[in-house]
Parts: C-alpha cells; sequence; structure tokens
C-alpha cells in the first residue's frame, strides 16, 4: 500500500508541472493578443486607446491587471531608451557665475537627458563643467557667447551627435519630446526648430529664452558658411536670437514648424501659467507683453494653450526647476492608463 501511494504521489508530481505549464504558455503566449503580449513581453510602444478595448478586457479577465497599469510607462519607456541613442543632442546652455545655483539645478534636472551638455559663461567651472567664451559677460554679449557656443559644439562634437541645442539657465527642456518631434527629421538637412517669432527676420526666428535646435547641417552651414565665411554679425552686440536667425537664414536654414496634430505649439518663452492664463490675464504687464504681438501662432485657452508633448519653457527660476521636474517625472497618479467608464456628466 505504501508503494501504491508513493507511485501515485509521484505519478501526480509530473501531470501537475506539465498542467500548470501548459496553463502559462497557453496565458502568456496564446491566451493574449499578438499586440498586447509584444507589449507585455517586450515594452513596445503601444496606445491604450478605444480600438484595442476587446484586447483589453481580454487581458483583464486573464488576471493581467498589475501589466495594465504599467503598460503605458514600460512601452513609452521602452521608446525614450531606444530614440535617446538614435536621436543624438549636444546641449550647451548659457550661464553666468553669478547665476551657479541655477546652472547647478538645469543640471540636476533636464540636462542631464541630454547626450551631453556643457554650460557657457565667461569663466571655466568644472563642477558644472562651464567653459570661458572669453567674450566678456552682459546681456551685450550674448550674442558673442552664442557665436562661441555653436562653435565649440561645432569643432569638438559636430559628427558624434545629430542635433545641437542652445537654451538658457532658466529654460526647462522635455528632451523626451524633443526628440520625438526630431525622430521624424533627418539632421542631413539644414532644420531649425523653437518658438518661432516674425519680425526683423524675413521668414522668422526662434525666441532664445526658449531654446533652440539646429540640426548637424544647419550647425556646419551656421559656422563655415555663415560665421567663417563673413556672412553673420562679427561684433558681440546684438540680440542673440535675432541674429542668429539672420545668420541662419543667409546660409540658407529657415525655421521648421513644429506645432502638433492639433496645432499647438511645443517651445514657449515664458513659465506655463503665463501660456495657461493667457487672455484671461488683465494685467498692465499682460497687455504689454512683446509676446503676443511677435509669436507666430497665437496661444489656445487655458490647458488648449500649449501641445502634451510641449518641449520648453522659459522663465524657470532655481526651485521651480525643482517643481518640473517633480510634476512631469516624479508625481504619478495611481492607476493611470486604466480603462474604466467615464463618469456622467450631470451639469449641475
Amino acid at each position: 500500500m505504501t508503494n501504491r501511494r508513493l507511485f501515485i504521489r509521484q505519478a501526480w508530481i509530473p501531470f501537475l508541472l506539465g498542467f500548470f505549464l501548459n496553463a502559462f504558455i497557453f496565458v502568456h503566449f496564446l491566451g493574449v493578443p499578438s499586440r498586447l503580449r509584444d507589449v507585455l513581453s517586450t515594452g513596445k510602444k503601444f496606445a491604450l486607446d478605444s480600438n484595442y478595448a476587446d484586447e483589453l478586457k481580454q487581458v483583464l479577465s486573464l488576471g493581467k491587471k498589475e501589466q495594465l497599469h504599467s503598460l503605458r510607462e514600460r512601452a513609452a519607456t521602452a521608446e525614450s531608451d531606444d530614440l535617446f541613442t538614435k536621436v543624438r543632442i549636444f546641449c550647451w546652455i548659457l550661464t553666468s557665475p553669478n547665476n551657479t545655483a541655477k546652472a547647478q539645478a538645469v543640471k540636476a534636472t533636464w540636462a542631464k537627458r541630454c547626450n551631453k551638455y556643457v554650460f557657457v559663461s565667461s569663466e571655466d567651472d568644472p563642477t558644472l563643467p562651464a567653459i570661458n567664451s572669453t567674450v566678456g559677460e552682459g546681456r551685450d554679449r550674448l550674442w558673442g557667447k552664442t557665436k562661441f557656443g555653436f562653435r565649440y559644439a561645432y569643432h569638438n562634437s559636430l559628427q558624434e551627435y545629430d542635433w545641437f541645442v542652445k537654451a538658457d539657465d532658466d529654460t526647462y527642456m522635455i528632451l523626451e519630446n524633443l526628440r520625438h518631434l526630431l525622430s521624424a527629421y533627418s539632421p542631413s538637412d539644414p532644420n531649425y526648430f523653437g518658438c518661432e517669432l516674425k519680425p526683423f527676420v524675413p521668414n522668422g526666428y526662434m525666441a532664445g529664452g526658449s531654446g533652440y535646435v539646429l540640426s548637424r547641417e544647419a550647425l556646419r552651414r551656421f559656422v563655415e558658411d555663415g560665421l567663417d565665411g563673413g556672412r553673420c554679425r562679427e561684433d558681440h552686440d546684438g540680440f542673440e536670437d535675432v541674429e542668429a536667425g539672420k545668420c541662419l537664414a543667409e546660409v540658407g536654414v529657415l525655421p521648421v514648424d513644429s506645432l502638433d496634430d492639433l496645432g499647438r505649439k511645443r517651445f514657449f518663452p515664458s513659465p506655463p501659467l503665463a501660456h495657461i492664463q493667457g487672455n484671461r490675464n488683465d494685467s498692465e504687464e499682460w497687455r504689454d507683453w512683446w509676446y503676443k504681438e511677435y509669436v507666430k501662432y497665437p496661444d489656445g485657452d487655458l490647458l488648449d494653450c500649449c501641445s502634451d508633448k510641449a518641449i520648453s519653457f522659459h522663465y524657470i527660476g532655481e526651485m521651480d526647476m525643482y517643481m518640473m521636474e517633480y510634476l512631469i517625472y516624479r508625481l504619478k497618479p495611481h492607476g493611470l492608463g486604466v480603462v474604466r467608464p467615464l463618469a456622467a456628466d450631470t451639469n449641475l
């Protein structure tokens, strides 16, 4: 009897192992639709929209709730990691010795998402790192520092990177959204992106504070044909963004429209609140703001002011850098991305 019980017990072990193994294979590979299976196993890009409602129900019925909670995040992370290697960005950031704390905030937040970055100042500072532009300090030196920054990028990084960003130490940039935009363009074409303004340059130019982006070919033309070819302003005076726009136009580099599919802008020369408030702001400062007259495309109202794929904001103070970092990269609403019925609109 003892031997018989032992035999039965031993016979059940491989049966149970086989049963659970086959159940695991069915649930994870056969019972899940192919598109979701790819996502759950590899983190490929996937949109949680109504087109996939039936497939989502199947996953939920198979006990995949935990995967669904993180599905969007995993897919977005996989795409972001892929673009980091495919869309290589060199960032150089204007700063000054008096703005060390602001520069450190940039370094601690968004700059680390560039493939490489450097600060351009009037003094060397290896802790940032910052390099001395040798043109002095002050607003009347910004064009000189801008020429130095792009020349530095050209001589040190032209072939290593695809795109070259100029920003200020009070600019906040979302590099993932920038890479997403740039992935549709070739760095071999003379492309130039930013917040488009209308005056001073026939085809417009990009606002300096919100940052602007040059392709590899645009940078080559800017330095070789423009700066070194004597076709751009040679002294250090003038508004840096206007002079850069004039110089780029001289060498055949014109602004590229970066509106999203809904016609909303991605680069902004002020903090988010200023663009959200828009015309609802009745202050004298708003009425006299140059932006309304200069900008090529007006802002939308409230949450329609800005693209969901916004790339940059300007006049972001030192502590606000950390606030932006927290709100964008740390704050995570629980269950976001899980499909659920919408609450009825009672119109109370």
